[in-house]
């Protein structure tokens, strides 16, 4: 009964305490998974596009919804192309 008490699932750790207390009557017990995120990967043209469309004073956030991808992989991708980041951008 320890290791129950450290799910984290609430869901899971339900269907686990019946399972122990024996309430399941041999029913098949459902537990709801959550859909994984969609990886998106930019191609070298992406990347090429993005590095211009920032020096061009494109924002992080901009670029992100622009391309579908997260801001800390919009930053990645400038920081490793070697192009300068700013916190906020001076229009």
């Amino acid at each position: 009964m320890e290791v129950i008490g450290l799910l984290a699932n609430h869901e899971l750790r339900s269907a686990l305490e019946a399972i122990v207390e024996g309430n399941n009557d041999d029913e098949a017990v459902q537990v709801r998974r959550r859909a994984r995120q969609q990886q998106r990967r930019l191609v070298p043209e992406q990347v090429a596009e993005l590095v211009v469309r920032y020096q061009d004073g494109g924002s992080i956030d901009g670029l992100a919804r622009a391309f579908e991808i997260n801001r800390t992989t919009v930053i990645r991708h400038l920081e490793v192309n070697g192009i300068p980041v700013y916190r906020t951008r001076a229009n």
